[in-house]
């Protein structure tokens, strides 16, 4: 079969005008997809899944001993008991003159003593000559950092940090 140039022509025409209307309809001439079939799992509904348990961790205990001092030198000293610091001691001031403070819980008459809350306690005092805030966190089950200000008027103050260690 032989094709004019018309022919030709006209079948070129056809094709550039089919190639026009699917560029501006958004969509290219392609084949049809051929169905093709796909594995899609089912769960059965009587599946139920067990509970999951809740990782809670374990308290650390820091019963015991502790000893240490503050940054200028001075001792410190803590003593806990279920968890309760019921006696703890400290020191500060000058060569001629120091102040000695010792805490025991059985001679505390407050209604508030003190007390740890996440591993952190804070208490103090407020007295016309004599005035404290001990503050301590434990960094670990074996160790123990914290500030100290604290005011005698016969001794003079103190603003310092310390640490201690539980004793072996």
């Amino acid at each position: 079969m032989k094709r004019t140039k018309a022919t030709q022509f006209s079948l070129l025409l056809i094709f550039f005008a089919l190639v026009l209307f699917s560029c501006s309809s958004g969509q290219l001439l392609q084949p049809a997809p051929t169905p093709t079939s796909t594995f899609a799992p089912t769960v059965p509904p009587t599946l139920t899944l067990a509970p999951t348990d809740t990782l809670v961790p374990t308290p650390i205990v820091y019963d015991g001993k502790w000893s240490g001092q503050t940054k200028t030198g001075w001792p410190v000293t803590l003593e806990i008991v279920n968890n309760t610091i019921v006696k703890f001691s400290f020191q500060f001031g000058t060569a001629s003159c120091n102040s000695k403070t010792e805490y025991d819980i059985k001679n505390d008459t407050r209604e508030n003593k003190p007390t740890m809350h996440d591993g952190s306690f804070e208490f103090g005092t407020d007295g016309p000559s004599f005035s404290y805030q001990f503050k301590g966190t434990f960094v670990s089950a074996t160790d123990v950092t914290g500030t100290l200000k604290a005011t005698n008027a016969q001794c003079g103050s103190t603003d310092t940090t310390w640490e201690a260690t539980l004793n072996p």
